[in-house]
């Protein structure tokens, strides 16, 4: 944490600049987080969040992912989203001034089932996003809190590096008994998947434009490298939403029993 505090403090000398630590996965760490930040910044609105927590184990399917891999995708991709909106929307409706909270999500959150746990979280995140979204609407004030969802591809973050760090001496994973070790189950997707890597994103790109999506006013922010990575994240998206149109519908018909 030391070093981006160092760089943002650099950058912005005129600016106060903290860093807290806090387990998203735990509510009572994000409860300690709002007070922490109330504490810093003197009671100051709370104007941005962001849920971006998350992690990734490429090489984890539905059916080889282990329970651990399973669990660590679940609690930081989704309940740690939850945590962080039930924490910060009561703070953000109760200081009645426009805020703005952003739900990493993925495009892998929108298309048909990629990337195991990781894809299931990430459509759980954009289902989350959706009904808060929803929520919000009936909400009163929650019309001065402008949510927005994340979907982008792959970004160049340390994200790619979780499942080495998690994964690293884990006997449950790693070893012998591993039917993924031809995969690389231990690495990170630099490893795993080199030439998805060399095509991911900046950071600072995704940045630039999920802060014109929010300027847009747009509640999904799907994120492509360029106009060619934006219409395979399109031919992505059309190609499960025809999936679903072209299945019929059933519907029974229980005729009244005397």
């Amino acid at each position: 944490m030391n070093a981006p505090l160092a760089e943002l403090g650099a950058a912005y000398p005129n600016v106060k600049v903290a860093g807290i630590s806090c387990d998203v996965t735990d509510r009572a760490s994000v409860a300690q987080l709002v007070d922490g930040i109330a504490k810093t910044f003197d009671g100051a609105p709370v104007r941005y969040v962001g849920a971006n927590a998350g992690v990734l184990f490429p090489a984890a399917t539905v059916l080889t992912g282990s329970e651990s891999e399973w669990s660590a995708t679940l609690n930081v991709n989704v309940i740690g989203v939850v945590n962080t909106v039930q924490a910060f929307v009561p703070v953000m409706l109760a200081h009645q001034q426009p805020c703005v909270i952003v739900n990493t999500a993925s495009v892998a959150g929108l298309m048909s089932g990629y990337h195991g746990p990781y894809g299931t979280s990430k459509h759980a995140c954009v289902a989350v996003s959706e009904a808060l979204h929803h929520e919000l609407a009936s909400t009163e004030g929650g019309d001065r809190i402008h949510l927005h969802v994340l979907c982008p591809s792959l970004v160049n973050t340390p994200l790619m590096y979780t499942s080495n760090e998690v994964n690293s001496g884990n006997e449950e994973i790693v070893g012998p008994q591993d039917p993924r070790e031809d995969v690389a189950s231990a690495t990170g997707v630099s490893q795993f998947a080199p030439q998805l890597w060399e095509a991911s994103m900046t950071p600072e790109y995704v940045a630039e434009a999920l802060f014109e999506g929010i300027q847009r006013g747009a509640f999904y922010i799907i994120v492509g490298q360029g106009e060619e990575g934006r219409a395979s994240n399109m031919r992505l998206i059309r190609s499960r939403l025809k999936g679903i149109q072209a299945t019929p519908s059933y519907h029974v018909t229980f005729a009244s029993r005397m």
